[in-house]
């Protein structure tokens, strides 16, 4: 089904009989959570319609169907300004002007976040949002482990550390893609409840596994088969002028990795 297509008819096809939407369709951007500087022709507006525009008109067809919950998968971005400390942060943190979000990623998660929660209860049907930091698992869909992954294989290792702007390296608590599932489905049983602590509600989620990046992702190294060893620091705004690699070697590594050994 085209979520972006005039004719939804697919859609309502594909939601008869359904009690639960869960919403996990994002667009990252091209390359991925680039900045519009650095951005290929057409980002901005596939960025728009997938993330916004997508949603609305999924949560108008599934409220046409009598869908009863709808649990969508926004993301942390949502409340990131790139200066703001993410440690105990809470849900109720407020957003940050579009102004101020570190990319257009960001600016459009935080829209439709507001377009689900504000869409709650309206024709019977109740909605949520998960955010999580970053998503992870075994699957060449992990976009964060493959960006990894693609800058490690030509050199066999993983040898960089990302630091702040107070030459820090920045602390990260990602979340593992059965966690998230399971967040999610919890979700969905409130809200076919009409639990009122949970309909409209957000909630943030994650391993509650907090480390550095090379703490993360060394292990994930290792698990593909190489070593991990990051002594040369870069500065985290270079993350944002990295190209989208994609050597042969990314989807071997990431089988080698496998489920079981990239939980750090």
């Amino acid at each position: 089904c085209n979520l972006c297509a005039e004719d939804q008819g697919p859609v309502r096809e594909a939601l008869k009989d359904v009690a639960v939407v869960f919403h996990t369709v994002a667009y990252f951007g091209d390359p991925a959570f680039t900045v519009n500087e650095f951005a290929n022709a057409g980002h901005a507006e596939k960025m728009r319609a997938i993330n916004v525009t997508a949603v609305e008109r999924l949560m108008a067809v599934a409220r046409e169907c009598g869908v009863k919950a709808f649990v969508h998968t926004s993301s942390a971005n949502t409340i990131f300004d790139g200066k703001t400390p993410f440690v105990d942060m809470t849900e109720d943190m407020p957003y940050p002007k579009p102004s101020d979000c570190i990319d257009l990623y960001s600016v459009t998660k935080a829209e439709a976040e507001r377009l689900v929660t504000g869409s709650n209860g309206k024709d019977g049907m109740y909605t949520a949002c998960t955010r999580p930091n970053g998503i992870w698992g075994p699957s060449e869909r992990c976009v964060g482990v493959r960006a990894v992954l693609e800058s490690c294989a030509p050199m066999g290792g993983y040898y960089t550390k990302f630091l702040d702007a107070s030459g820090k390296e920045p602390l990260v608590d990602w979340c593992h893609v059965e966690n998230l599932a399971l967040i999610q489905m919890l979700a969905a049983k409130q809200l076919l409840a009409q639990n009122e602590r949970v309909c409209g509600s957000i909630y943030n989620a994650s391993d509650d596994v907090v480390g550095t990046y090379s703490e993360f992702f060394g292990e994930i190294a290792r698990g593909a088969g190489w070593s991990a060893n990051p002594f040369l620091p870069l500065p985290a705004w270079f993350l944002q002028r990295l190209t989208a690699w994609k050597p042969r070697a990314t989807a071997f590594a990431m089988q080698r990795a496998g489920a079981g050994s990239w939980r750090p």
